[in-house]
């Protein structure tokens, strides 16, 4: 089941070496001009769930970034033992694979960036492997360059939603 308006998350918190394997770079086109981003994509598990593990990309400044930041994810939600538990509200996006919530991946991140889900997706071969090749089954692939070569046919030319 995908994740859904008002679901509550464990956003697992990492820091040092542990953090730099889920660093990736999205980058789009937008207003007729190139665009990057840096994010890091993390596995949290849905409490509403049964703890059921979503893929989630958030902002590098919004993550590891000033904790003093309006949008900085300790702000959004609780600071619990290991992580942040937050509340899935309009402030997240999500892309997915079909309309029926496949491979469903939740984007914090500011809204005025506006980048296609394909490119999430397709961003995971440049982390970590064996984060890489979890989040490739997440997805509903088995292996990451199925993910890399078919993220294009199964998410292309849609922008993100909200929730």
């Amino acid at each position: 089941m995908p994740t859904n308006h008002d679901d509550v998350l464990f956003v697992p918190a990492l820091v040092g070496e542990e953090l730099g394997g889920h660093r990736v770079n999205v980058e789009w086109q937008q207003s007729f001009s190139n665009r990057s981003a840096a994010y890091y994509v993390l596995i949290a598990q849905n409490r509403n769930q049964n703890n059921a593990e979503v893929t989630f990309f958030i902002a590098e400044e919004w993550y590891s970034g000033s904790a003093s930041a309006p949008q900085h994810i300790s702000k959004v939600g609780r600071v619990v033992n290991g992580g942040y538990e937050v509340t899935i509200t309009d402030v997240f996006q999500y892309g997915q694979k079909n309309k029926a919530g496949d491979g469903r991946f939740v984007v914090y991140h500011d809204h005025s960036r506006k980048p296609f889900q394909h490119r999430f997706v397709s961003s995971i071969g440049s982390i970590a492997a064996g984060v890489a090749q979890k989040i490739a089954g997440l997805f509903g692939y088995g292996k990451v360059a199925d993910v890399v070569a078919n993220a294009a046919k199964a998410f292309v030319g849609d922008y993100l939603h909200n929730f």
